[in-house]
C-alpha cells in the first residue's frame, strides 16, 4: 500500500518536473532565437546543426512530457510553427535575418525527436 502511494506521488512529482523542463526548453529557444545580435553568425552549417539540436531536444521533451499521441502531435506541430514564425519575426529583430533553411532545421529536429522513444 505505502509502496503504491509513493510511486504515484513519485510520478506526479516527475510528470512535474518534465512539464518545468519544456517550459524552461521552450523558455531559452525563445531567448536565443529574438535577441539582437551583432550581426556574426555561428557559420553556416553550425548554425543549422544548433537549430537542429534545440528543436530536437524540443520534440524530445514533448514526447517524453506527453504520452498521450494525438497531444504530442498537436505541441510538436504547435512547435514547428513557434519555429517558422520566429524565423520570420528574426527578420525585424537587429543582427539577425529570416532563413527558410533555419525553419527547415527545426522542423527536421522535431521530426526527428518522434523517433525518440522512452
Amino acid at each position: 500500500m505505502c509502496q503504491t502511494i509513493l510511486s504515484k506521488d513519485f510520478y506526479v512529482k516527475i510528470k512535474n518536473m518534465k512539464s518545468k523542463l519544456l517550459i524552461f526548453n521552450i523558455v531559452i529557444i525563445l531567448i536565443i532565437s529574438l535577441a539582437p545580435t551583432n550581426g556574426n553568425m555561428l557559420g553556416n552549417y553550425f548554425d543549422k546543426i544548433v537549430h537542429f539540436l534545440m528543436y530536437l531536444i524540443l520534440g524530445i521533451n514533448i514526447s517524453r512530457t506527453y504520452k498521450n499521441k494525438t497531444q504530442a502531435n498537436q505541441l510538436l506541430l504547435i512547435s514547428a510553427l513557434m519555429g517558422f514564425i520566429i524565423e520570420i519575426v528574426q527578420g525585424y529583430i537587429p543582427g539577425r535575418n529570416t532563413s527558410i533553411y533555419d525553419g527547415l532545421a527545426n522542423l527536421t529536429g522535431l521530426l526527428m525527436a518522434r523517433f525518440f522513444k522512452k
